[in-house]
């Protein structure tokens, strides 16, 4: 079921850091390297990037049941919202929260 209602999220920041770091160590995620990239305004080298983020976003899609309440901490701290209202939202709605996180440049910043 689609929620009608977005959820607003905040910049990540300080604090969301140190959350990262102890999901990543949970995890358990051993990050591809990234790809030599001589000329990056080419073709290949975009798709390159997003070849690497796409291993990046499944990897952490895949393995984040071993972090869950770490995770659950993070979307509840950025969103504004209870860690209780985090759970109780529709898988949907979780994952759509999620992949906002993860489209956030310090997520980036943090795993590439």
């Amino acid at each position: 079921m689609k929620a009608n209602k977005k959820v607003k999220m905040r910049e990540l920041g300080n604090a969301d850091i140190y959350l990262l770091s102890e999901i990543s160590d949970k995890m358990n995620m051993q990050l591809p390297d990234m790809p030599e990239i001589t000329e990056w305004e080419t073709k290949e080298a975009n798709l390159q990037v997003e070849r690497y983020g796409k291993q990046l976003i499944k990897m952490f899609l895949h393995n984040m049941y071993k972090a869950k309440d770490e995770v659950n901490s993070l979307l509840a701290s950025v969103s504004g919202k209870t860690v209780k209202e985090i759970e109780s939202m529709s898988a949907y709605d979780t994952n759509k929260l999620v992949l906002e996180m993860i489209g956030k440049t310090v997520f980036w910043d943090f795993f590439g």
